[in-house]
């Protein structure tokens, strides 16, 4: 990523072109501000209903992901933002969960 080009080369998501920043920038000084430490609850909620391998489609920091995991669960987690797949990645790292990727 260079200061003429933030999105490295891509398409910028809608997100990205209404703030002129890349996602990556919500994760460099701190939490972003939907990350509060743990899996969403609606996610603890449903996460014994869920059955087969798991999608996270905008994983961020990977909180979702990684309870999943916890259950048993096979998860493929993908974001556009670099450092907060860093995070989950560390976190998986930390939970001895087995990568997928």
């Amino acid at each position: 990523m260079s200061e003429e080009d933030p999105f490295g080369g891509r398409k910028p998501t809608s997100h990205e072109r209404m703030t002129g920043l890349p996602w990556d920038a919500s994760y460099l000084e701190g939490p972003a501000p939907w990350d509060f430490g743990g899996p969403q609850p609606a996610v603890v909620r449903a996460a014994g209903s869920f059955t087969g391998t798991v999608l996270d489609a905008g994983c961020g920091s990977g909180e979702n992901a990684l309870h999943l995991a916890s259950r048993g669960l096979p998860v493929l987690g993908v974001d556009v933002a670099e450092t907060a797949l860093a995070i989950a990645r560390r976190g998986r790292a930390n939970s001895g969960s087995r990568p997928n990727s």
